[in-house]
């Protein structure tokens, strides 16, 4: 069929086309506005006559189609409207270069008129057809063609005519090819593909790069649509805001400077500082909005820039030369640094103005249901997901401008209504004896992991405190000395020991001690001497300092414990914080920050208060403060008492409620059949809603001066520690280089390993999922691990219903603790996830309850499909299980001695489900031996109890 190899066939079809296209994609807005048609079918071999709408969510892929000669697209309905160029002008460049723009095109096309020359076709020589016959692109053509002008050879002229035969001189090779002729006269190229080097085949997809396709984020950084002034004052609503910050510090603005002009001094004009200065923030603001998905308009139209100038007249400002617009999808942000009468020479005043259109876009939620397998699950699992786009205009970019601009600091901080970049790291303790190595050699069962012992317990709070101090970045006085206070308690006693040395040093210095006396009651002159004694060099407390804290701030842990080794009157430690509680209501001791109302049992920053101090606030939160809970006595990890008297979470986890819970989504669908819900939950002790489970602080992402910008970011981490369970540090960021704060966290991790270890107890750092158990991931979920609860019936005939679930689920939590898994927080909210994560930081694993969480109402479906029956039909009580996940967070560069690799995994959940399963009678010896060591617990409380009376 000849119409479609030849592209027009009158000699004014081109121009028509050309001019359609010059009037329909440059002056495109009318025909956005039309009322949808049936689609019409496309001529893929005429890629000119396609009509696409050249809308704002097309135009973010123009860039896919490569630029021919002349500046002119390959596919005209990608065309760009050119300033100074008229409708005839264009028409004639493309008439031009049609031949070489055009896929399929076999037509010579001069100024809109189709050369109706007669091809004249000749054998090919043997030298000539062993040559390689290349195809031309657009973008190399002119350059080969005037090679082959200087030289007069018919090789040359091979290589460079190539056209399509007409009626019956058509010839084809084996692969569909078309076979090149030799034109005296004329040169021409027929090009194919996106390379123009492609032979041509019937699946061929012309003039795409795909290659940009297939790269994420691959949207160009620039864009030229923008709504014509009659649509933007009629379509449109607008709304503006006023950001007054701080101005950057000037060795910002000196560190930005040097990165610019690699460190050469000879400017060619001068630069206004001030000016430079403000546009840090300037710059900031824009580089956001490019990092989640604006696109920058380097030219503003007459309209928009007018409009933006008026407003910023009539409130007040005069605008500067510094002004952006940039756009995503319908919405357009204009950015304009402006100066305000009587401004402040330290203040910077950016006016925002947003453009979004009246009728905003409704996303529609999709109900999807689906099965799904997990990796190492043999189930396919029904599923279900609600598919939901975001809405763009409801985003709050006055909160992100403002939390830049203040860098995270005062009330603008990093909460739940922002995009925010985030990874969360645990730190978690190292077992001597419970080790990998022994795991995969067969010397240790994997169901083998001991009971802390006392020693261990407090050396671990010990280490905790070492390892805030290296978070910190802090230093001790006098700089250099390697000094610290150990707990002076016996671990086993809780008695005060008597053959320690206060401190870790060089030399031991004799010991001064004072008396609590009338210090209690308020006498001056006692206080005033044991304020002496804090501030004495070599028997005073250990201080430390930074380039921001006043003199004399210790660490309130350690003043505790150096209170019990220099008082006699104090034998514990709730006797030291009563000592340190009643200085600071006093205000002899104050918080750094003055935010906390009383001396707090752990790492905290306190000063002594002195004349040079008395008026000392420190107003930027940038240390990490955490209070130990429950280490003031040993508590033990196997609750084995818990389970005689089935009261689950009797220490660990402590629960309190949560003042601003909200009812959480699920990814998981339910089927309406679920273990009855339980009449009496377990009692908590009532909590005032004033206990804040997580805090903030700043975070110095890159100490060493290596970006040219100030990079910064917040650690949101545990308030409370205890060595049972993960510490758990989340840091996040929107103004920071993901390398140079992942070397940051790399350097922690390896100060933990090597600063922090010891002969006998450690610390590892590793990565964990903000969504271990793919709530909200449709791509992943956790493997479902069954108990085989059926040989477990005799051993609960004696309890009643509600008991038996409780000492059910209790056993559950014994058997993860044998596996070496630890609890991922000492206390939480109620409606929290309680879920365990193995020390090796490999393995996470969540407890199917309605006891340990209780805000899943309801049981997924996997659970019901392969639950056992009573016989009724209706679901056991009794069944129950684990959701096992994989941490896959644990890459290469965080794999070490104390992770393993995949082997060690894959031997940890085969030996999970084996003993799930009762293989060689394994579940029920655990059940006997765990009955026994309650019965003993319950029988030693019992005893106490009657000694007692």
């Amino acid at each position: 069929n000849q119409t479609s190899q030849v592209l027009f066939s009158n000699p004014h079809s081109f121009s028509r086309a050309a001019q359609s296209a010059d009037t329909y994609f440059l002056v495109s807005n009318l025909f956005a506005r039309l009322q949808a048609r049936p689609k019409a079918l496309t001529n893929p071999f005429a890629p000119a006559s396609i009509r696409i709408p050249m809308v704002p969510g097309r135009r973010r892929w123009a860039h896919t189609f490569p630029m021919g000669p002349n500046k002119l697209p390959w596919h005209f309905h990608h065309m760009r409207q050119t300033e100074g160029v008229t409708k005839q002008e264009l028409t004639v460049g493309i008439s031009t270069c049609a031949h070489l723009v055009l896929p399929g095109t076999s037509k010579r096309i001069i100024n809109g008129l189709v050369s109706k020359r007669t091809r004249h076709y000749g054998k090919l020589n043997t030298d000539f057809s062993s040559r390689h016959k290349r195809i031309l692109s657009p973008s190399n053509y002119e350059l080969k063609r005037q090679a082959s002008e200087r030289k007069d050879s018919v090789s040359d002229d091979i290589r460079l005519s190539f056209s399509s035969t007409t009626g019956g001189q058509k010839k084809h090779n084996a692969d569909g090819s078309a076979k090149s002729s030799i034109s005296k006269k004329k040169k021409e190229a027929i090009i194919w593909g996106p390379t123009g080097v492609e032979p041509w085949s019937a699946s061929m997809i012309t003039g795409i790069d795909w290659k940009s396709l297939t790269i994420p984020a691959s949207l160009p950084t620039t864009f030229d649509v923008v709504p014509c002034a009659e649509e933007l004052n009629r379509d449109y609503i607008h709304n503006s805001y006023v950001l007054i910050h701080a101005l950057p510090p000037y060795h910002e603005y000196e560190r930005k400077k040097k990165h610019l002009s690699n460190g050469n001094n000879n400017c060619k004009k001068e630069i206004d500082d001030h000016m430079e200065r403000q546009r840090i923030t300037f710059d900031e603001l824009i580089d956001q909005r490019l990092s989640q998905g604006f696109q920058m308009i380097v030219e503003i139209p007459g309209h928009v820039k007018q409009k933006m100038i008026d407003t910023i007249r009539r409130a007040g400002y005069t605008e500067t030369e510094y002004n952006r617009l940039l756009s995503i999808g319908r919405i357009y942000h204009t950015l304009s640094l402006v100066i305000e009468d009587n401004q402040s020479q330290d203040t910077v005043v950016i006016y925002v103005q947003q453009h979004k259109p009246q009728h905003l876009f409704q996303p529609k939620s999709v109900d999807y249901k689906y099965r799904f397998q997990c990796p190492d699950s043999s189930d396919y699992d029904l599923a279900q997901y609600e598919l939901q786009l975001d809405s763009l205009e409801s985003f709050p970019w006055n909160s992100v401008d403002n939390i830049v601009g203040n860098h995270g600091t005062g009330d603008h901080k990093l909460s739940g209504l922002v995009k925010y970049w985030h990874t969360r790291l645990v730190i978690m303790p190292v077992s001597r004896d419970y080790t990998i190595k022994n795991i995969e050699s067969g010397q240790t069962k994997c169901d083998s992991r001991e009971e802390m012992s006392h020693e261990d317990f407090f050396l671990y709070v010990e280490h905790f405190v070492r390892f805030l101090f290296m978070l910190n970045k802090l230093n001790r006085l006098p700089i250099g000395t390697t000094e610290s206070i150990h707990r002076p308690l016996d671990p086993v006693t809780g008695k005060k020991r008597t053959d320690t040395p206060r401190r870790q040093a060089k030399t031991t210095v004799s010991m001064q001690t004072f008396q609590l006396g009338n210090i209690m009651n308020g006498d001056v002159d006692e206080i005033n001497a044991l304020l002496a004694l804090f501030r004495t060099e070599h028997q005073g407390l250990l201080f430390v300092k930074d380039s921001v804290l006043p003199e004399f701030t210790f660490i309130a842990i350690e003043a505790i414990w150096w209170s019990i080794e220099r008082c006699v009157d104090i034998q514990t430690e709730q006797a030291a914080l009563d000592l340190f509680q009643y200085l600071f209501s006093k205000g002899y001791i104050r918080h750094c920050t003055n935010t906390e109302t009383t001396f707090r049992f752990g790492f905290f920053l306190y000063y002594i208060v002195t004349e040079k101090t008395a008026n000392f606030r420190l107003d930027a939160n940038d240390y990490a403060e955490v209070e130990f809970h429950q280490t003031q006595s040993y508590i033990p990890s196997m609750d084995y008492l818990g389970f005689a008297e089935c009261k689950p979470m009797r220490q660990l986890p402590k629960l309190i409620e949560n003042p601003q819970s909200k009812p959480r989504p699920t990814r998981l669908a339910s089927t309406g059949i679920t273990s009855p819900p339980l009449q009496n939950p377990p009692p908590q002790d009532p909590q005032t809603p004033s206990i804040v489970l997580k805090r903030d602080c700043n975070v110095d992402v890159d100490p060493k001066h290596i970006s040219d910008r100030h990079e910064w970011a917040t650690a949101h981490y545990h308030s409370f520690y205890n060595p049972h369970c993960l510490f758990e540090l989340e840091i996040r960021w929107l103004v920071a280089t993901s390398c140079i704060l992942g070397d940051l966290i790399m350097q922690w991790s390896q100060r933990t390993g090597t600063i922090l270890g010891s002969n006998q107890v450690a610390f590892h750092l590793v990565p964990i999922p903000c969504d271990p158990f793919a709530e909200f991931d449709a791509l992943r979920g956790p493997i479902y691990i069954k108990i085989d609860s059926s040989c477990l019936v005799d051993k609960l005939a004696d309890l009643p219903k509600e008991k038996q679930i409780l000492r059910i689920n209790i056993f559950q939590e014994l058997i993860l603790k044998r596996y070496g898994f630890i609890l991922n927080a000492c206390v939480s909210y109620k409606e929290e996830n309680i879920y365990y994560v193995h020390i090796s930081g490999g393995m996470l694993v969540y407890i199917i309850s309605d006891v340990y969480n209780v805000h899943f109402n309801n049981r997924p479906s996997r659970i019901a499909s392969i639950g056992s029956s009573n016989g009724n039909g209706q679901l056991s009580p009794l069944d129950c299980g684990f959701y096992w996940c994989w941490n896959f967070c644990l890459g290469k560069k965080w794999r070490s001695t104390q992770t393993g690799e995949e082997k060690y995994q894959d031997i940890m959940l085969a030996d999970f489900r084996a003993f799930c399963a009762n293989d060689k009678n394994r579940l029920v010896n655990f059940w006997n031996e765990s009955s026994n060591l309650a019965n003993q617990k319950l029988a030693e409380k019992q005893q106490n109890s009657d000694v007692d009376n």
